[in-house]
């Protein structure tokens, strides 16, 4: 089997000018899981990462096709979830790639052989077919576990295939091992998301009682007590009006930045740089106040989960800034750095206490809610205000290979 290296090149040379073998086979194995790793690192989703996977295994092992099954959770039906250079006789009918076959029924079972539970298996899709095969009728299945939970099976093919070394059917089963590790903090990133949208499901509904919900009340209360007086005293009612009219402006001002909110959901796919220009030109609009938002370091995305957290802080912390701060401007930072990645959101407004302000009971301003989402991205948030002085509340967060 023909290998091609990327990255540092593995080489081994003794005196002589001769190359220790079990050298520079080990410097090989190494350099295909760094190269392997680093592509499972850079990927933003977990389809991209399998891909990933598929090409480089294919590349570095001097391999052609593959793909990959996956277990859902639930159900724990299979389901391909990524392929790479599928022959014709399955790339043009995808009913073959339906349903189970002899490696999933085996890895379902535990029953696949080989060095750590890997083997080359006759593929049962090609079984019997000449035609369109492009001369692949043997795979490596790889089985992917978290822990002991089964996710799945990586399989790769190559014309001519040969049996595979016990050597190589365990770098074959670091392989798939990491992609565990890979899918299952995809799924962690997603059952994260959906708590996060439950959060912000609660934090609407809440703001809708608390504001939208009291602002209507009070217009009631200003509308009642003009009908009370329009015959006797006009000019008291006439006041009143104008009172429940400006509370209806606000309600409405109101309501237009909870819709948005509603809607931002949270990124929308969109790079969280421009994400928050988008946000502080929305909030300009509504509040007629001078916002802006600027960026700095390298461009590229964060994982999807740290973009989506430190979003939603900047959103609550420019909500606060144009609600209860009475600023004229607010400026938004992110800040990308080696390993870090800071957000700051400052105003030149009355400022407040923070002391007084994480009390329970008191938290009007939304102050633990962004704590905790800096806590559950693994950061931690500092708010400095001074009566009179504005507010800057940043946080900062440790990259942990959040950028590709």
């Amino acid at each position: 089997m023909k290998t091609r290296l990327r990255g540092p090149k593995a080489t081994a040379v003794a005196h002589g000018g001769t190359v220790d073998a079990d050298l520079y086979r080990h410097n090989q194995e190494l350099s295909i899981l760094n190269a392997i790793a680093e592509g499972l690192n850079r990927a933003v989703d977990l389809r991209q990462a399998l891909e990933t996977t598929l090409r480089l295994v294919a590349e570095l092992l001097g391999l052609r096709a593959g793909w990959v099954w996956l277990l859902d959770q639930e159900s724990g039906d299979e389901t391909l979830a990524a392929a790479q250079n599928l022959p014709p006789i399955l790339r043009d009918h995808p009913e073959r790639m339906t349903g189970s076959c002899y490696c999933l029924r085996t890895f379902r079972t535990g029953d696949l052989r080989g060095a750590a539970n890997v083997n080359v298996v006759e593929c049962s899709r090609l079984e019997g077919e000449a035609e369109g095969t492009e001369g692949l009728q043997y795979h490596a299945s790889i089985p992917i576990y978290a822990g002991a939970v089964r996710l799945g099976v990586l399989n790769v093919a190559s014309e001519g295939w040969r049996g595979l070394s016990a050597e190589e059917l365990q770098l074959l089963s670091t392989v798939g091992y990491q992609v565990g590790i890979a899918v299952e903090r995809a799924r962690l990133h997603e059952r994260a998301g959906l708590l996060a949208t439950a959060e912000e499901r609660t934090r609407l509904a809440r703001e809708l009682h608390d504001s939208l919900a009291q602002s209507l009340s009070a217009i009631t209360l200003q509308l009642e007590a003009a009908d009370e007086v329009v015959t006797r005293e006009p000019e008291k009612a006439r006041g009143t009006i104008t009172e429940a009219l400006r509370l209806t402006r606000e309600a409405l001002q109101e309501t237009r930045r909870v819709v948005h909110d509603l809607r931002a959901g949270a990124l929308q796919g969109k790079p969280l740089p421009r994400a928050l220009r988008e946000l502080s030109e929305t909030y300009a609009r509504t509040y007629n106040l001078d916002i802006r938002a600027t960026t700095s370091g390298p461009a590229g995305r964060l994982t999807p989960h740290l973009e989506a957290g430190l979003f939603r802080i900047a959103q609550e912390a420019l909500t606060n800034a144009c609600r209860h701060s009475r600023a004229s401007t607010v400026r938004i930072h992110l800040g990308i750095g080696a390993d870090k990645v800071t957000l700051a959101v400052k105003d030149n407004g009355v400022g407040f206490d923070p002391a007084s302000c994480g009390e329970p009971g008191r938290d009007g301003f939304g102050l633990t809610g962004m704590r905790e989402r800096a806590r559950l991205l693994g950061g931690h948030l500092q708010i400095r205000s001074t009566p009179g002085a504005g507010t800057r509340v940043q946080v900062t967060v440790p990259l942990g290979g959040g950028l590709p």
